[in-house]
């Protein structure tokens, strides 16, 4: 390389090293509301029709029940019962199923409104980690396209590699729109879950830290769902109920129509059995792999930590630069970029994994959430930073 390409080089370099500025605002978290997990999950229960719903049916079965019980305890005491009698006992007797029953289904819909705000959640932190990833991925190839403005003039850069690069970078800025797309959408289903009004745009505070979500056999994961699962309580109320009926003298009632309800309801519930036990068994492997696919992501993003420490040395020594004409992991911003997607693609996974043990747990009757599996936003750099043995992959 002649002197006059050698001073060009190093011209374009200076520059660029000048010009650097922090990452783009879209790869950090600010802005919108500050939002923890339990906050989300705090505002879903006070704000949630279905959730309220419940509440009310609780209290309203619980009335129900109080005065049928008053009834029964009007019935004189004698060897026989006539019908009238009879009915009240019916009454009473329906009346604590469906106290029960109202009960079971507010613990549902607590599990159900829990599962799905952790989703909504996870979801948002995904989307947002990818929006940001897209926006940094933009913003070093806006830089890179610059360089080679600059080295084309100058003719170590020709125009068709000019011309790709500027095609590339136009791919790179229309995928950013669609995933800002994909991560309001996200930001729209937290958004009607908490409550909220449009326009409303959270900053998520908290992250999921799991590693790993230990279960039992899945035989006796099985078993659990079997009983308590929430996709069954419904079915298994309304069967319940029909057979308490079989025992009942009901007036007017049809000569065989108490045995094909019970038939029927019974269908039903095996129907939501077998169901329930294919969401469980598919869940449990789903989780499984999960779990080894976290567990090579941390790997990854060890391995790019300390890429980017050696790299980050040979910049400082002079002997790699911030950016180079052809884009290639030996310079110190591809490093910078490939540690910040390994820590993203780990976070992602850890967030998926949260969200498929919410799903697991309300369909085995556990608590959906577990304080213990999520951190602040602050925190979570630091558990991150210790996951990859290395230094965070900061941009700035």
């Amino acid at each position: 390389m002649s002197k006059m390409r050698t001073f060009a080089v190093t011209m374009i370099f200076s520059i660029f090293s000048l010009m650097a500025t922090p990452a783009l605002a879209m790869a950090e978290s600010g802005g919108g509301e500050s939002l923890s997990i339990e906050a989300a999950l705090e505002l879903a229960a006070k704000s949630n029709p279905g959730y309220r719903q419940a509440s009310l049916q609780v209290e309203k079965t619980e009335l129900i029940r109080d005065k049928a019980a008053e009834a029964v305890n009007w019935i004189p005491e004698q060897g026989w019962v006539d019908s009238a009698s009879q009915q009240v006992i019916n009454n009473y007797q329906q009346a604590i199923i469906g106290y029960d029953a109202a009960r079971k289904a507010l613990q549902a819909q607590k599990n159900t409104l829990t599962k799905d705000v952790i989703s909504a959640y996870t979801a948002c932190l995904r989307e947002h980690n990818n929006l940001a990833y897209a926006c940094i991925n933009l913003e070093n190839t806006r830089r890179q396209l610059q360089i080679s403005g600059i080295a084309r003039t100058v003719g170590l850069v020709g125009d068709y590699e000019f011309d790709q690069a500027d095609t590339g970078l136009k791919q790179i800025q229309e995928g950013v729109k669609a995933q800002e797309a994909v991560y309001e959408s996200a930001v729209a289903s937290l958004r009607a879950l908490l409550g909220k009004e449009d326009g409303w745009t959270p900053n998520l505070s908290s992250r999921p830290v799991l590693e790993v979500y230990p279960r039992e056999a899945l035989a006796t994961e099985l078993g659990r769902a079997a009983s308590e699962s929430i996709l069954l309580l419904e079915t298994k109320a309304n069967y319940e109920i029909e057979e308490s009926k079989q025992r009942w003298l009901l007036p007017n009632q049809i000569s065989g129509m108490k045995g094909i309800d019970l038939e029927l309801s019974g269908i039903a519930y095996e129907q939501a059995r077998r169901d329930s036990k294919a969401t469980v068994e598919s869940l449990y492997l789903a989780i499984d792999a999960l779990e080894a696919q976290v567990e090579a992501a941390q790997k990854s993003y060890k391995m790019a930590s300390k890429d980017l420490e050696v790299v980050q040395l040979k910049y400082e020594l002079g002997m790699a630069a911030e950016y180079e004409l052809q884009p290639s992991g030996s310079s110190l911003a591809s490093a910078r970029v490939a540690c910040e997607k390994a820590r993203i693609d780990l976070e992602n996974l850890q967030s998926q994994l949260a969200e498929s043990k919410a799903k697991f747990a309300a369909l085995t009757g556990k608590e959906a959430y577990n304080a213990a599996d999520w951190t602040g936003a602050e925190a979570n750099a630091a558990a991150t930073e210790k996951q990859g043995d290395g230094s965070s992959a900061s941009l700035n």
